[in-house]
C-alpha cells in the first residue's frame, strides 16, 4: 500500500550553525511584497539541512516513526515554506501562522490573511511542491488548527476520486 502523510511544521528546532533566516526581520507590508523579501531571504541561505533532522518534538518525532513504519511519503506544511518533501534540505528558519511571537508572518500583513499568504509562499518557494495524492492508496493528515486550513482549499481542489 502506497501511502502519504501530510503533518505541520514545528517551532522547536534542532540548533544548526548561525542565525536562522526569521520573520521578525522582515518590514511589514502586502503579501506579495513580504513573500518575496521572505522567498529572497530563505533562498540566500547556504546552511541548508535534511528537513527530518531540523524539525524536532514528540509530534513530529510521532510523525517521523509512523512515516517510517508505514514506508510512507512525507510532505510538511511549513508556513516558511510551502508544501515541503520531508526528503529535502531546507534552511534554518523562523516563521509561524499561530501564536502571538515576533516570527508570526500574519503580524507583517495587516491587510491579509494566512489562505494569501499559503498561495504566495507555494508559489514563490524554491522548497515547495504541489499536492498530488493520485499516486496513493491511503493519504494521513495530521494537521494543528492553524495549519489545516491552509491545505484546506487545496485538498478540496482534487479531483472527486482523490477525495
Amino acid at each position: 500500500m502506497r501511502v502519504l502523510i501530510i503533518a505541520n511544521c514545528t517551532n522547536r528546532k534542532r540548533t544548526t550553525e548561525g542565525e536562522p533566516v526569521s520573520i521578525r526581520h522582515l518590514s511589514m507590508g502586502s503579501v506579495t511584497a513580504v513573500a518575496a523579501e521572505w522567498m529572497k531571504a530563505v533562498s540566500l541561505t547556504g546552511n541548508l539541512k535534511p528537513l527530518t533532522s531540523v524539525y524536532c518534538g514528540r509530534g513530529f518525532t510521532e510523525v517521523l516513526v509512523a512515516t517510517k513504519a508505514l514506508e510512507a511519503t512525507l510532505l510538511i506544511v511549513s508556513a516558511g515554506l510551502g508544501l515541503v518533501d520531508a526528503s529535502l534540505d531546507i534552511p534554518n528558519y523562523n516563521a509561524t501562522i499561530s501564536g502571538s511571537g515576533e516570527d508570526n508572518v500574519l503580524a507583517k500583513l495587516p491587510m491579509s490573511d494566512s489562505a494569501s499568504w499559503w498561495n504566495a509562499v507555494c508559489e514563490l518557494s524554491p522548497f515547495s511542491t504541489d499536492l498530488a495524492t493520485e499516486a496513493y492508496d491511503l493519504v494521513l493528515i495530521a494537521l494543528s488548527r492553524h495549519y489545516f486550513p491552509l491545505i484546506a482549499s487545496q485538498l478540496a481542489g482534487l479531483a472527486t476520486h482523490e477525495r
